[in-house]
């Protein structure tokens, strides 16, 4: 069975909903608080979590807040704690071919340290998409470090357990669900795909109106 993947790319006209859980995240981001904290969207699968991950990923106010650290990692049910260093450094670090090869060579604790030491003294924002197992994220936190420069760690996760094993101090955020207008307009979108993204038959639009 081939896995899902997520990247940070998003198409914006195939979203509905999600404007004021955007905004509420990333004001939470942003804000002064200068311990490094851990953010998390917390819900069942297929409610639009990493869809709104993205959206808070590519909003203009947070590309310019950690303009020079900005990373995107899927996690998923195979969680391997070296692989997902390693993508995080592909990232962010501007490196050589040569210190390229050499970080491809270094074991996980290596690997950690690297990473690390790249990121002390930097602001740096780091998605960690699909976090299924509270035990998963303890070999991660070593990895970034905790000075008080604002710098913000962000999960998805169906597991509220996880969320609070990443950050007790941190508030889960849970995706608003869509008003019955939105529920409508998403519907149309999906069951009659077309260039008018309202589109459906009259006799559709019909019953939803009475």
């Amino acid at each position: 069975m081939k896995l899902r993947q997520s990247s940070p790319r998003i198409e914006d006209q195939g979203i509905v909903g999600l404007q004021n859980d955007t905004i509420q995240l990333v004001e939470r981001l942003l804000r002064k608080d200068q311990r490094r904290t851990v953010v998390s969207i917390v819900g069942m699968g297929g409610i639009g979590k990493t869809t709104l991950a993205k959206k808070v990923y590519n909003d203009r106010r947070v590309v310019n807040h950690f303009q020079y650290c900005r990373a995107w990692v899927y996690v998923s049910l195979d969680c391997k704690p070296r692989d997902i260093f390693q993508r995080i450094i592909n990232q962010i670090s501007l490196s050589s071919e040569c210190e390229a090869e050499r970080t491809e060579k270094l074991q996980e604790d290596e690997l950690r340290d690297f990473l690390h030491d790249y990121l002390k003294e930097k602001r740096y924002f780091v998605v960690f998409d699909d976090l299924w197992k509270s035990e998963d994220w303890k070999y991660v936190p070593n990895a970034f470090p905790r000075e008080r420069n604002g710098s913000r760690l962000l999960l998805t996760t169906r597991n509220k357990d996880v969320a609070l094993h990443a950050d007790p101090l941190s508030v889960q955020h849970t995706i608003q669900l869509l008003s019955a207008n939105e529920s409508w307009r998403l519907f149309c979108r999906t069951a009659f795909p077309g260039d008018d993204p309202e589109s459906c038959p009259p006799e559709l639009s019909g019953c939803y109106s009475s």
